[in-house]
């Protein structure tokens, strides 16, 4: 298995906000709408989900730091990471029995492709999460050196989340989440919930002319707005741009970024407020 660090592109001492900016990047680069030609560009998304969905949890994270590949999936059971001693190689249990611990599922996180057209209409759109892989830890056989069931996979393989089918709102707007509760990777140990399935809505922009000017509307969560923050944005050339937004920033308030925009143009950025909230929808396996 490709190293996570290395299938998102960057370092080990990366930041949560950084992670999130390179896999958001990545996502929006591979999605199939915009690789129609490139057969592998899903699978190639598919890994990059999956390497997000690891490293964008504190735990799993320091977990997979820790012990390293077998960490990565979702079955991962820290009490069975060592080597197990001698007597209990040959069944023999020694010591008081550990209660199995609880491990509540990850959040499965996923980058969901709109047009501005799609995004004002809503409807149903489908997003692929995870696809089914080859276990690492038994490499596919379903069992273990010690001769023992790997308790990782089912006969070598580790079930991915699939595709599924969701509801999008009318009038969305991009950097909005769709929360599927429950939908996301299955907890291990009595007790345990699964994770969520958190759906990122991201907007292609839509560019349009003033005078000699360039604007496109940017949606902000309303405590960006009130607290301030910094957001992202892509002109219409070049690489993105971050811009700091002020506390008490009202909607509509427009942002002057100059020369960003195509022959050394201004580019007119104007905020518009959206909720911070998540967006509660239901979705369907296919």
């Amino acid at each position: 298995m490709s190293d996570l660090y290395v299938i998102l592109g960057v370092d080990r001492t990366v930041d949560a906000a950084a992670l999130k900016r390179a896999w958001r990047d990545l996502a929006r680069r591979l999605h199939p709408d915009r690789n129609p030609g490139d057969p592998s560009a899903g699978s190639r998304l598919a890994e990059v989900n999956a390497a997000y969905d690891v490293l964008s949890d504190p735990e799993r994270r320091a977990q997979y730091d820790r012990y390293g590949a077998d960490a990565a999936s979702a079955f991962f059971d820290p009490s069975t990471a060592e080597p197990l001693a001698p007597a209990e190689q040959r069944g023999i249990r020694t010591g008081p029995v550990r209660a199995r611990p609880v491990l509540h599922g990850a959040d499965a996180n996923v980058v969901l492709l709109l047009s501005a057209l799609q995004a004002s209409r809503g409807g149903v759109h489908t997003v692929e999460v995870e696809p089914d892989r080859v276990c690492d830890g038994c490499g596919g056989t379903g069992l273990r050196r010690t001769g023992r069931l790997c308790g990782k996979c089912e006969r070598g393989v580790i079930k991915g989340l699939g595709s599924w089918r969701v509801q999008v709102p009318r009038g969305i707007a991009s950097g909005q989440v769709l929360l599927a509760t429950g939908r996301g990777h299955p907890g291990s140990g009595r007790g345990a919930r699964s994770g969520d399935l958190r759906i990122t809505v991201d907007v292609e922009p839509v560019y349009t002319t003033e005078g000699l000017d360039r604007v496109v509307r940017v949606p902000a969560e309303e405590s960006v707005l009130a607290h301030g923050g910094v957001l992202e944005v892509q002109p219409p050339v070049g690489e993105a741009v971050r811009i700091r937004i002020k506390p008490q920033t009202r909607p509509g308030q427009r942002i002057r970024l100059r020369g960003k925009a195509e022959a050394g143009r201004d580019l007119l950025v104007e905020l518009q407020s959206i909720p911070d909230a998540p967006i509660p929808v239901d979705v369907v396996r296919i």
